[in-house]
């Protein structure tokens, strides 16, 4: 089994552009995830009734700040969960 590297492109200058390996594209990936995990943090948490990022556009009722505390997030008992049997 032969195993191909990717050509590694040097200009005149001797300046290597080979740096878009493994480490990158990792980086790359966890700044856009952590990117959209802030967003939609700043979504649940906005008072605003109507949001519109893009071409995603949500209507809705805040909760009251009063009961901010008081909430808590349940699973809908049609909805069934993966558990090992």
């Amino acid at each position: 089994m032969s195993s191909t590297t990717p050509p590694i492109i040097i200009d005149s200058n001797g300046y290597s552009y080979n740096w878009i390996d493994g480490g990158f594209v990792l980086t790359l990936v966890g700044l856009i995830g952590a990117g959209s995990a802030y967003c939609l943090t700043y979504f649940l948490k906005s008072r605003c009734t109507r949001i519109k990022c893009g071409c995603i556009e949500c209507l809705r009722e805040p909760i009251a700040e009063d009961h901010l505390n008081d909430i808590q997030i349940e699973v809908p008992n049609n909805r069934q969960l993966n558990t090992l049997d």
